[in-house]
């Protein structure tokens, strides 16, 4: 009876696995396909999720929740600290009066007001209007360009008994390798016709491409130029402007050879407009007849940047503003 009872029992058990083979297209004894075992492992992971469906909501709702939570964050922080002119973007001052004095004022194009600003056009925004405060707050549609600029004490700093030219430490046992290394490190000026077109091409493709209402300098045409230069200015890490040149107190020596400022007829001078300074690097580096004819065609072409619609005389602009005092250096 034991037996039969054993048989009795076994033999629905047989015969249903049978039947769900048979149902499956599975013969007994054959492994399944793929098919069936990936429909399987899908049936069991939706059972599995379904059961936990407070978990799943959860996982999928955090990153959202987080998002809005660190927006809200943003939020706040933009209204109730980060306000005043310096924590927006600078806009152009219509009426900047010297010393609050409404009958000294004047419109500025292209600069932040240096004074005291009584009215602003809302609608002009832009890097080109802003303090080194305020530049962070910019978009940015197209960068300016800086050239490399040394960082040199002022006069008052420098080392004796140099003084007033600045002192360039250099070290070696050999005498002669020693001056052929520096001899690159400030090259003397030599601005002739080629270089001016070649410069020349250069900022007239950077107006076309960029224009005036951008905001960008296209400065390391300075570079190009030829010229070495170095400032005494602070500096502003990690800031779009470049303090040398547009920083509250700017300022930005021409670094020449010892020498070089007495040939160039600008030794003792301060505050050289860049296009005097590169009229004396042409008249260094070129016959009298053949200088006088370049720097005619040099002032033809700031009076035609100038005349030339707005992205050129805003970009002339740049150019005569830019203000350098000549430095000899002393290679020590």
């Amino acid at each position: 009876s034991s037996s039969s009872a054993v048989s009795s029992t076994g033999t629905p058990s047989s015969s249903s696995a049978a039947a769900a083979a048979a149902a499956s297209g599975v013969e007994r004894g054959q492994a399944a396909s793929l098919a069936a075992q990936a429909n399987a492992l899908y049936r069991k992971n939706a059972v599995y999720q379904r059961r936990n469906m407070c978990s799943n909501v959860c996982l999928l709702s955090a990153p959202i929740f987080f998002c809005l939570l660190l927006l809200a964050v943003q939020v706040a922080i933009n209204r109730l600290l980060l306000t005043g002119e310096d924590y927006e973007c600078g806009c152009q001052c219509t009426k900047c009066c010297f010393n609050g004095d409404l009958n000294n004022c004047t419109s500025m194009d292209m600069a932040p007001c240096p004074y005291e600003c009584k009215a602003v056009n809302r609608s002009a925004c832009g890097i080109q209007y802003s303090k080194p405060r305020q530049a962070p707050f910019c978009a940015i549609p197209h960068t300016s360009s800086w050239p490399a600029i040394l960082q040199t004490p002022k006069e008052a700093d420098r080392a004796e008994p140099y003084r007033p030219a600045a002192a360039l430490l250099v070290t070696g046992d050999d005498p002669d390798a020693q001056a052929n290394l520096t001899a690159g490190l400030l090259p003397q000026p030599n601005l002739r016709a080629a270089q001016l077109l070649s410069v020349q091409r250069y900022l007239e493709g950077f107006s076309a491409d960029v224009g005036s209402e951008s905001g960008a300098v296209p400065a390391e045409f300075l570079s190009l130029l030829g010229l070495s230069l170095g400032t005494s200015a602070r500096i502003q890490a990690g800031l779009y402007l470049e303090t040398a040149l547009v920083g509250e107190e700017p300022s930005l020596y021409a670094l020449w050879p010892n020498g070089t400022c007495a040939a160039l007829g600008l030794a003792g001078s301060a505050n050289t407009s860049l296009p005097t300074m590169l009229e004396a690097m042409v008249n260094a580096s070129n016959p009298a007849a053949v200088a006088a004819t370049i720097n005619q065609r040099l002032a033809g072409l700031l009076s035609d940047a100038a005349s030339n619609g707005s992205t050129g005389a805003a970009l002339a602009g740049r150019v005569s503003g830019i203000k350098m005092n000549c430095t000899d250096v002393v290679m020590a």
